[in-house]
Order: C-alpha cells, then structure tokens, then sequence
C-alpha cells in the first residue's frame, strides 16, 4: 500500500515539474515575441482589420440604356454556399443604385460579390440575364482614412454593369 502511495507521489511530482517547465517556456516565448527585432521591432496585434463601404453604379441594358427595377446586391462569397446577402438596393429609373454603408472585416470585397438580378421580369425594358461581379470587375476608391489599429477606412465602390437580354 505504501509503494502505491509513493509512486502516486512521484507522478505528481513529476506532472508538476513538467507543467511548471512548460509554463516558463510559453512565457519566455510570449515575451520574446513582444521585443525588439531586427525586422523593426513591432508589436504583434491580434484581431480582425475591418473598414467600411458602400456600392453605387449604374446598370444598362446592352444597348447603354438605363434598366429601372434591377435589384443588386452585396453577398458573402465565400464558397459555393448560397448565403444571404449583406444589403440590397434597386436600380432607378436612371439605372442607378447605392447601397447603404456596411461594414465587415478587411478589405471591402474582401470574400464579397455583388449579384445583378432582373427582379421585375418583362416590365422595365424586357427580361434580362443576371450577372455577378467580383474584385476585378468594379473599381474601388478609398474616401476616408482609418483611424486606429484596426480600421483599414472608408471605400466607395463603383460596379456598373452591362445586362444582356434573356
């Protein structure tokens, strides 16, 4: 019963030397990541760099016509899942839209597209294809400077469009 005891105590012992180790290592490693470096010195930050944004274009039919009626809208587009989207807006009788100002992690289309969908059928000009635009397919323009850390400023986001009749 007596050895029993003893080796019981030596585990412990043992876990708490192992434990103790350990925990002096983390710290050293944590504390070491926080001081001077030959890359500058920086402090590492932890977190998500967010920004705000809003969408505005203009949507025509191929002809150049402005289309009224067209729904477009700010999605997530972060695999083929179908998610809901972030803001909507509809196309006046210009064919113009801007969306309200939304925010979100990093850059504004960052893991975004902005879908184009005739919602109206055959009023407003016709039937027309939808269409989807991403990064590439619009122009973005920062308005407002970030202040802090975190916040990368404020972008408009110009997306026209050109629909083809279905």
């Amino acid at each position: 019963m007596r050895k029993m005891k003893k080796e019981v105590n030596i585990t412990q012992k043992l876990r708490q030397v192992i434990n103790s180790a350990m925990s002096a290592i983390l710290v050293a490693l944590g504390f070491a990541s926080c001081s001077d470096s030959p890359w500058g010195g920086a402090v590492e930050l932890y977190g998500t760099p967010t920004s705000s944004y809003h969408v505005k274009g203009l949507v025509t039919d191929e002809s150049g016509q402005p289309v009224k009626g067209i729904k477009v809208s700010v999605k997530p587009d972060y695999s083929k899942a179908i998610l809901p989207a972030i803001d909507s807006a509809y196309t006046d009788s210009k064919g113009q839209y801007v969306t309200q100002k939304n925010y979100g992690p990093g850059s504004p289309m960052f893991s975004r597209m902005i879908v184009i969908e005739d919602a109206d059928g055959e009023a407003n000009g016709g039937a027309f294809q939808n269409d989807t635009l991403r990064e590439k397919d619009v122009e973005l323009k920062k308005v407002a400077e970030g202040h802090g850390a975190w916040n990368e400023g404020e972008f408009e986001i110009t997306a026209n469009a050109k629909l083809k009749k279905k």
